[in-house]
């Protein structure tokens, strides 16, 4: 995977928010798909928080206000399939 740039720090979704994005808060061990820009897809597994996953290889992604896992070390993944 590419390292992605450093973002400014993401505001944490409240539980209402958190049902509108794919994933939501979810229980720990509970997965989620998510999609590269490129539409290849991505596993992340919920920490139980509703904010925090990690894919199967360990990386760890945050779940931004708007809908976009983050990672210091990583590129952004989508809770949407992006249109080509």
């Amino acid at each position: 995977m590419a390292k992605a740039f450093e973002t400014n720090e993401e505001k944490v979704l409240s539980s209402e928010e958190l049902d509108t994005v794919s994933g939501g808060a979810g229980k720990a061990g509970e997965t989620v798909i998510a999609y590269y820009e490129d539409g290849n897809t991505e596993i992340l597994i919920s920490q139980g928080d509703g904010t925090t996953f990690t894919t199967l290889k360990g990386a760890v992604y945050y779940l931004g206000e708007d809908g976009v896992y983050r990672s210091k070390e990583y590129v952004d993944l989508y809770a949407k399939r992006p249109v080509k």
